[in-house]
């Protein structure tokens, strides 16, 4: 896979970079390719927010962590270089995910001007945020279509101008670094995780089956791979609870223990009477 670990420059502590829209097929069997209209003319010159997880995430929520400073195009996709804002209060916790390699870039584009071309490669593809989202939890997550109020929830959170390109047309859980410390914490992690999965699938369908992003109507909700994860998924959670649901071998010899003692006390109870 391609590695899309950001990382800080030689020397600094708020400058980082890294690939932010990779050439190539993603596991979703979707593509960036050269060809791709990332619409470089929308930014000029830079200054597109940084988000922590395109805003999804209860804490961090919209705040702009830091802004981009340049794009380039390479042989290998799109190269983004950023400043983080030393004066934002996630600096710190930011900062420790960048020099631990934990956390990548995602691209985030209005989905009524994506456009996909055949054989699953976007012809068009404009960002208008970068975020830094946790590459381990989400290997994958490359890229986010927004609805159109969402595009202008992040400019306005960063107190923004739209591209007159937009304009024209109208416009829970903080990340932990360290391991929990218990089977409840981890269930709550997981629980988290599961829900912004979901939340991310349906945005995701949501694109897809929009004529405006060039799907169909009936979309591709999920690819094989995913599905065939998710139905295993389902398989290992099933067996959980049916295993959970049936009493374990000492639960069982402590109520056979209890009917004969039971049992016992009434025999002796009538040999006593009688």
């Amino acid at each position: 896979m391609t590695d899309m670990t950001v990382k800080f420059a030689e020397g600094s502590d708020t400058i980082i970079e890294g690939l932010g829209v990779p050439f190539g097929v993603d596991l979703d069997g979707e593509s960036f390719s050269a060809k791709t209209d990332l619409c470089p003319s929308w930014f000029p010159n830079g200054g597109r927010p940084i988000l922590y997880h395109h805003g999804f995430d209860s804490a961090v929520k919209f705040e702009a962590i830091g802004h981009e400073l340049e794009s380039t195009v390479t042989d290998d996709g799109l190269w983004v270089r950023a400043e983080l804002d030393k004066a934002s209060k996630y600096y710190d916790r930011v900062k420790k995910l960048v020099s631990s390699g934990a956390v990548g870039w995602s691209s985030g584009a209005p989905d009524h001007k994506v456009k996909m071309g055949n054989g699953g490669v976007y012809d068009r593809w404009p960002p208008v945020e970068f975020s830094l989202t946790p590459t381990p939890a989400f290997p994958n997550q490359v890229a986010y279509a927004m609805k159109m109020e969402q595009v202008t929830e992040h400019f306005e959170a960063v107190d923004a101008d739209i591209p007159e390109p937009l304009s024209a047309v109208a416009i829970e859980q903080t990340p932990e670094t360290s391991e929990p410390e218990s089977y409840a914490e981890q269930t709550e992690l997981v629980l988290a995780g599961l829900k912004a999965w979901v939340e991310t699938t349906v945005n995701r369908v949501e694109m897809r089956a929009s004529p405006a992003a060039g799907g169909r109507k009936s979309g591709r909700e999920l690819s094989k791979r995913n599905l065939d994860m998710l139905r295993e998924t389902h398989r290992i959670i099933g067996e959980l609870i049916e295993r959970a649901d049936k009493p374990d071998e000492d639960e069982k010899r402590a109520e056979a223990a209890k009917a004969a003692r039971a049992t016992f006390l009434r025999q002796e109870a009538d040999r006593l009477i009688g």
